[in-house]
């Protein structure tokens, strides 16, 4: 079944909205030294993570996905953990 213009567009907006979190999640992870209490962008974005409106959104268990990008980050893989994709055209 083809998919119209809007419904791509809209599987672009929620692929981007996840990657800005995952990507501010990250950083705020990176910035943090050792015993430093947990930043306002990091809890609002594992608030995110966990919420209805990420589950609505993607159709998937944020609260897993944090758990594993918690575990990557604790594995000492610093690099993006969810690679950009690509835009759909």
């Amino acid at each position: 079944m083809r998919r119209s213009i809007c419904d791509m567009g809209a599987e672009n907006l929620v692929e981007a909205i996840v990657y800005m979190a995952t990507k501010d999640w990250e950083a705020s992870i990176r910035k943090k030294k050792p015993g430093d209490p947990e930043s306002r962008m990091q809890r609002d974005c594992e608030r995110f993570f966990r919420s209805a409106y990420f589950t609505r959104l993607t159709g998937m268990d944020g609260k897993l996905i944090l758990r594993d990008m918690q575990e990557k980050m604790a594995a000492g893989k610093r690099r993006r953990i969810i690679p950009k994709k690509e835009v759909h055209q």
